[in-house]
């Protein structure tokens, strides 16, 4: 087996070098009241992992970054909520990595995973992209989640995206979680 991050032989996903470096992040409070809990730095090994999942479609790397978020929190009884990937998105890439996150987390913590939340049909990528480039992003509500949720995405930016969500399912949200967090929160 080799280092998800770095390629070297290692007997885990990742080698010792990769995972020590990973840094912990502060949480973030988005739209003034939503708790989101950040696991990750998005930096170094994260920020590899990150990209190997959401752009090389390596399902594996979920594993390392759902551990660190079950290491950072555990809503007992809530309900797992993926934000979504643009279905063009997905298919170009082969992955929604915030449902492979999703599925990672929920079973390490014993949760459900509910796919409550429907993408816009396109939005423009906003990866790379300066604050003031950054297209709105819309949900709709797929299905009603009859439990508390916490919202799960991949990385936290602006905030702009897991808030649009949170908005969508409406009070049952207790709170959020992403696997890394970069830049600073506007919302």
């Amino acid at each position: 087996m080799v280092c998800l991050v770095c390629s070297l032989p290692t007997r885990g996903m990742l080698c010792g070098r990769c995972r020590s470096s990973l840094q912990p992040e502060a949480d973030r409070v988005v739209g003034g009241s939503l708790l989101v809990h950040v696991a990750l730095a998005h930096r170094g090994a994260a920020r590899v992992l990150v990209r190997r999942l959401k752009y090389e479609a390596i399902r594996a790397a979920a594993v390392p970054l759902a551990e660190a978020m079950a290491a950072r929190v555990d809503d007992p009884g809530a309900a797992i909520v993926p934000v979504p990937r643009v279905p063009l998105r997905a298919w170009r890439y082969g992955i929604d990595p915030a449902r492979e996150l999703a599925k990672a987390y929920a079973a390490l913590v014993g949760r459900p995973v509910v796919d409550a939340l429907r993408p816009a049909p396109w939005t423009r990528r906003h990866a790379g992209k300066p604050r003031s480039e950054r297209s709105p992003v819309g949900f709709g509500l797929r299905q009603r989640v009859g439990r508390p949720v916490v919202v799960l995405d991949d990385v936290l930016t602006t905030g702009r995206t897991m808030k649009a969500a949170a908005d969508a399912i409406g009070l049952r949200v207790i709170g959020a979680i992403t696997a890394t967090g970069a830049g600073r929160v506007e919302v």
